[in-house]
């Protein structure tokens, strides 16, 4: 096998496993598993990409860009804790309340 033949792969160029594992000091099967793994995570972030487009989001918003000081009442340390959605590892469900309108509940949901 000389040459890349997915899409992504492809785009870089063509490769020589020989020279690339030398360089990369990586066995073939090394070298082919790294090439491979970049390519699923391209892949994952092409489709991520490509459904936030046809979502047709007005802008993308983050949690670093989150006004806590808008919202007091809200625990930041206890939001990017949730950000790091390790609650799915125990299966605990997050319920966020608030007055309609006023607390940012939606807004940090769709964060």
């Amino acid at each position: 096998m000389r040459t890349k033949n997915t899409t992504n792969l492809r785009n870089s160029g063509p490769v020589n496993l020989e020279n690339g594992s030398l360089k990369a000091k990586l066995s073939y099967q090394d070298y082919l598993y790294k090439l491979l793994q970049q390519q699923i995570v391209d892949r994952v972030d092409r489709s991520v990409n490509a459904r936030i487009k046809k979502a047709g989001f007005k802008y993308m918003a983050t949690l670093d860009e989150f006004n806590f000081s808008f919202q007091p009442q809200i625990d930041e340390k206890l939001i990017r804790e949730l950000a790091t959605l390790s609650f799915l590892d125990s299966a605990t469900n997050i319920l966020l309340v608030g007055a309609p309108g006023v607390g940012g509940q939606t807004h940090l949901l769709l964060l």
